[in-house]
This record gives structure tokens, sequence and C-alpha cells, in this order.
């Protein structure tokens, strides 16, 4: 074999090496991995990064960055359809599984609980792992506690599919902002702008499921039949039936990407992970990068003030407002969760660079704050007025439910109307 012919076998050699490191990486990929290969010949490196770029550009074409968006906005809106959808449907479900009055609250929050309380630890997975196959189980796993809802004779069990459900709802949301980052990477005007339009895209989305899901949840309660076939379990089958195909669908077409996790500061000394001693070396990494005091800490300082506050306002049905947020079910878990939230916060800003889950100088950033409280207000305040306002028609004026949607409708279009003129 001539010097040429094995010039070019060492050069697919190593572009076979650095092609999966460029798909997996969420940043500029095909620079950081050919840093990574020894540099004896320039030119050949020259060579793998052309057919690297092609071979990407053939993989992630405009028009399936197109299709992949579409697929998560479609994800992202059952995501947000199976809470504000079941807000008219909460009486048909109370009045099927027997469930008193004070204990309907957990219709809505034991979704809503799991969902807030394992947010953060699933975008931190998402940043540290792969992506991808978060996102493709959060998705499967969606459909099929949607699938198994609709089959429940039990309140508890509705309880505890509808709090996994939460948990797989939380996986996807942070994981498909991550893949539409990935999918629209680059330092060029372009790519920054579509990177920014596809984000806008999926919180658009997420705001037009609130109202939208409200209307799609009162026309399945419109369903007049009972049992299995009542509407409300036709609502969990139709949103099972959608994304158990796009859970199969995304992991096809969607890219694979690598996450942060070794992506470290400079004092860390990556080379010890190829010696002997590299499965330990790893495995301390892992648990550095996962950050696990600072995950305990806000998960349970989110679960405490989600419990107390779901507690209080189902003994308001028993007893008064005063007597009810004076209790000790609502003030022993409320007052912990401070203590919590405000260790967290100590402890993260005395983590190294790198090594934080929620790194102190992100507050530094521009309206970072001042985004944080708007976002979360609107949220509240929206999710707060509907559900009473529904039960309210359905129970006290006895509504349909799909007439009690249609008048819940106005204050999700007023939710979603912000993101079409926010830049």
């Amino acid at each position: 074999m001539s010097s040429e012919d094995d010039q070019k076998a060492h050069s697919v050699a190593l572009s076979e090496t650095i092609l999966p490191a460029a798909y997996s990486t969420g940043s500029p990929t095909i620079s950081s991995a050919v840093a990574t290969l020894p540099q004896e010949k320039g030119e050949e490196l020259d060579d793998i990064v052309i057919i690297a770029h092609s071979h990407e550009q053939q993989q992630l074409t405009l028009g399936k960055k197109k299709i992949v968006l579409v697929l998560f906005c479609m994800v992202q809106f059952f995501d947000g359809a199976g809470r504000s959808g079941i807000y008219p449907l909460t009486t048909p479900i109370m009045d099927d599984l027997s469930i008193k009055y004070q204990d309907s609250t957990w219709i809505l929050n034991a979704y809503s609980l799991t969902f807030a309380t394992f947010l953060p630890l699933s975008g931190l997975c998402s940043d540290l792992f792969s992506a991808k196959p978060i996102y493709t189980f959060g998705v499967a796993l969606s459909g099929l506690t949607n699938l198994a809802t609709s089959f429940l004779p039990d309140q508890y069990a509705f309880f505890v599919i509808r709090a996994v459900s939460g948990i797989a709802a939380a996986m996807t949301v942070p994981s498909a902002s991550r893949l539409t980052s990935h999918m629209y990477q680059g330092d060029s005007e372009e790519d920054k702008h579509r990177r920014k339009m596809g984000l806008m895209m999926l919180g658009m989305v997420g705001g037009l499921s609130n109202s939208v899901g409200i209307i799609l949840g009162g026309a399945f309660g419109a369903i007049p039949l009972s049992g299995q076939l009542a509407g409300w379990r036709w609502f969990f089958r139709f949103s099972a039936a959608i994304l158990l195909p796009l859970s199969a669908i995304t992991h096809k077409l969607s890219p694979n990407t690598q996450g942060t996790l070794y992506n470290t500061p400079s004092s860390f000394d990556t080379a010890s992970l190829e010696k002997e001693s590299a499965p330990m070396s790893r495995l301390s990494h892992i648990v550095r990068k996962l950050d696990l005091p600072a995950v305990a800490m806000l998960l349970a300082s989110i679960l405490l003030l989600d419990l107390s506050l779901t507690l209080a306002s189902s003994n308001t049905t028993l007893m008064s407002s005063s007597r009810a947020y004076s209790s000790p079910e609502f003030l022993v878990p409320f007052l912990l969760s401070w203590p919590l939230l405000i260790a967290f916060f100590l402890w993260e800003s005395r983590r190294e660079k790198g090594m934080a889950m929620i790194p102190s100088s992100i507050w530094k950033t521009g309206n970072v704050s001042l985004i944080a409280i708007v976002a979360l207000e609107p949220l509240a305040y929206w999710i707060i007025v509907q559900l009473p306002y529904i039960e309210r028609w359905e129970s006290v004026n006895h509504e349909s439910t799909m007439s009690a949607a249609l008048r819940a409708l106005p204050s999700g279009i007023a939710a979603f109307m912000p993101a079409l003129i926010l830049p």
C-alpha cells in the first residue's frame, strides 16, 4: 500500500474518531473534537474537519431541523395540555372516582407537584448527559402514563400515576430546549436567529397549550358516556395515541448530543481519566458534577413548599382559612422549605467553577433576575384563576364542560399574547 493510501486510511480512521464526538457535543463541536486529536499532520486534520462538517450538514439539514422542531412543539403542547386540559374535567373525574371535594386539588397538584420538583433535576441531567435519551424516555413515559390513567378505577392509583406523568413531562422540557439549541448551534447571526426563534416557538407553544388545552379537555368532557368510555378517559387516550408515536419518531430524527460532564475547568486533570484509576476518577467526577447535595436541597425545598400550600388549600374546605394556614400541616413543611432554599444558594455560591448546578454567575447576566420573577407571576396567576372559575361554572351554574372551557378561553389567550410581542 502506498504512502498516499496509508495517509488516506489514517484520515478515515481519525474521522471515525472525530465524528461521534462532533455530533454529540453541544457547543463548537468540530473544533473541540479536533483539539483532542494528536496534531501530527495539520493538513490531514483540515481534511477531517471538512469531512466532519460535510457529514454534519447532511445529517442535520434545515428541512429536517424544522420537522424535528415541530415535533418538539407537539410534545410541548401535550405536556401543557396535560395540565390545563384537566381543568374542565375535574368535576367528571371527581364523580367517577369518588374523590371528595377537599381532595380534588390532588387531581391537578399530583401532576404539578412532581413536575415542578423534578424540573431542575431534569435540566441538570440534560445538561450533563445526553439530552436525547432523556427526552425520548420522558415522551414515552408520558404516553404510557396517560394510557394507564385512562383505565384507572381508583382515586389513589390515579394520583400516583398522575405524579409519575408529571415527572415524565419534567424530563421533556429542558431536554427539548437543549436539543433545539444543539440543532441551531453556531456563532453566525443566522444561526443565532434560528436558535432564538426555535426556543421562542417552544415557549409560545407552552402558552398556547394553556388556552387550547382547556378547549381540548372541554371537548372530550362533552362526550355523553360513562364508565370506561367517559370523556375524560378518552382525553388521556388521545394524548397517549399522540405521544407514543412521537417518542419513536423524535428518537429517530433528533440529533445526538453529549452533555457537559467532562467540560471541566482547566484545573481539573482530565488526563487522569485515562490512567489505571480512570473508573474511580470518572465516578468521582460524575458525583461532583451532579452536585447531589444541591439537588437534594432544591428538590426537598420545592417539594415541601408545594406540599404545604396544597395541604393548606385542601384544609380550607374543612375549616376556616386562618386555621388552615396556621395548622401544623401547613407550617411545618412551609417553614422547613425556606432554610433549605437559602442553604441551596449558599452551597452553590461556594462551588468551584463548572461544578455548580446553578452557577452564581448566572444572576450577574442582565435581566435574568427580573425575567425569573416576571415569568413566575403570570403563570401562577392564570393557573389560580382558571380552575376555581371552571369549577364554579360547572358545579354551581350547572353549565356544560365545553361551555365552562370556552368561558376560560380569554384568560388562556391573555397568557399567550405576550409571547407574540416579546423579542
